[in-house]
């Protein structure tokens, strides 16, 4: 429960958001482009997801422990809010087409992050300087 609390993860959520709208903006300017067309825009998407949740989920679990749970906790928070936004329209949601392909693509976005995130920087002992030994005690004889 004390992960949900944390600053970082939070963090990774709002940036894995804004890839996301970020890369629906440039997907819609290509479309409009006819950079892209039609028949490849499952793999865009696709695409789109697997980047935003690896962002989110490298920022949520930079330097920390548990970096698996953290993307998984970012992928779950993105997915969910997805859903949420494909249910709020009108129109009837048809999932069988490319549903576990988008699904999927943000699954493996969050398992690459939590591979190649940035682990957590060594502490070194504040208490002597570096390259000093503790002093030696002498026997009292």
């Amino acid at each position: 429960m004390k992960q949900l609390a944390d600053r970082q993860l939070w963090l990774g959520i709002g940036v894995g958001a804004a890839a996301i709208m970020l890369s629906f903006a440039l997907l819609a300017t290509l479309l409009g482009g006819e950079v892209i067309g039609q028949q490849s825009l499952a793999g865009a998407l696709c695409a789109c997801y697997f980047i935003s949740c690896c962002a989110g989920g490298a920022v949520a679990s930079a330097g920390k422990e548990g970096r698996l749970l953290r993307c998984i906790l970012v992928w779950a928070v993105l997915y969910g809010a997805i859903w949420l936004v494909a249910l709020s329209g009108g129109e009837a949601i048809s999932f069988v087409p490319d549903g576990i392909y988008l699904t999927l693509s943000m699954l493996a976005g969050a398992v690459a992050a939590a591979l190649v995130a940035p682990k957590g920087k060594k502490r070194r002992n504040k208490g002597r300087a570096a390259g000093k030994r503790a002093p030696r005690r002498h026997m009292v004889t």
